[in-house]
């Protein structure tokens, strides 16, 4: 889980990797336990992330989970 988002999955496009890194997410690890606090309370974990909506969000997500890594469900 300490993989640099950099160069942990070739899915992200680097302006989308530059874009979590400023917003302090340096690590898959650290990805996935903001996805996972938004999960348990229903806050959109892209929230105050500039540049990611909704859409590019659940992309994101996609790309973790087709890299094996288990996300919870997205708040509704």
């Amino acid at each position: 889980f300490q993989t640099r988002l950099a160069t942990a999955a070739p899915g992200f496009r680097e302006r989308i990797s530059d874009r979590l890194m400023a917003a302090g997410l340096m690590t898959v690890g650290q990805l996935a336990d903001r996805i996972a606090s938004g999960a348990a309370t229903q806050t959109p974990w892209h929230r105050g992330i500039r540049g990611i909506g909704e859409e590019k969000a659940r992309a994101i997500e996609q790309v973790l989970r087709g890299g094996g890594i288990v996300m919870p469900p997205s708040p509704a």
